[in-house]
């Protein structure tokens, strides 16, 4: 075995372990997360039921932006999307067509599309790399002010609402889908985050159970 195949083991395996793992359990959560909302709406202002309710909302919150934080990181001994886009970037001479498609059996090589130059490939991580940067810089620094420890500069302002965090995630799955699919052969429409074709159809009407939370704290005043 190469070097060459040798990365492109270390990636597969990155992809299709443990950044598999965190997308899979962030998606089923923000699913969940998804369905819990929908299932409050029929019982605003009732207050049997509300500290559940809180603890529950707060909890997802607060999970989802230290996956995030988690997928972010910057430390080369962990493995996260960031390290990825990083290490693929400094061996972009690598990222070929003739190299994808002796390494990932469903990449199939377009004879009459242009291929990318190794700068171009760098330009294209970099400019992947800054949307981490753009949509995780909020989630990363609540987490490592509020969440790791209390800082004492802490400031309301730095906690980011659900709409920066639906936005991180949606920015980062995006990012890690086309990886999937280029590198690791992992079958799915790159050009379509869909969640559906990595974490599969819901197997259970989430909902439905957890509207009984609320309409038997309200048969319980």
């Amino acid at each position: 075995m190469n070097d060459v195949d040798q990365l492109f083991l270390k990636w597969q395996g990155w992809i299709k372990n443990e950044l598999s793992r965190e997308f899979s359990r962030l998606l089923r959560d923000q699913r969940i997360f998804n369905a819990f909302l929908e299932s409050l709406n029929p019982y605003a202002g009732q207050q049997a039921g509300s500290e559940i309710a809180e603890w529950m909302g707060l909890n997802y919150f607060i999970s989802s932006c230290v996956a995030i934080r988690r997928l972010d990181d910057r430390d080369k001994r962990t493995v996260s999307l960031r390290v990825l886009l990083i290490d693929l970037q400094s061996h972009a001479d690598i990222i070929t067509e003739a190299q994808l498609a002796a390494h990932n059996s469903m990449f199939r090589v377009m004879p009459d599309q242009k291929q990318l130059s190794a700068s171009e490939v760098v330009d294209l991580l970099k400019k992947e790399i800054e949307l981490l940067d753009r949509f995780g810089h909020k989630v990363k620094q609540y987490v490592d002010k509020f969440v790791a420890h209390s800082d004492a500069t802490n400031s309301i302002e730095m906690i980011p609402d659900t709409s920066v965090l639906d936005k991180a995630l949606f920015s980062f799955h995006a990012i890690f889908r086309k990886y999937a699919f280029l590198i690791a052969g992992i079958p799915c429409d790159f050009k379509n985050p869909n969640p559906v074709d990595l974490i599969g159809a819901p197997g259970d009407d989430y909902r439905k159970r957890l509207t009984r939370l609320w309409t038997v704290s309200r048969d319980d005043e």
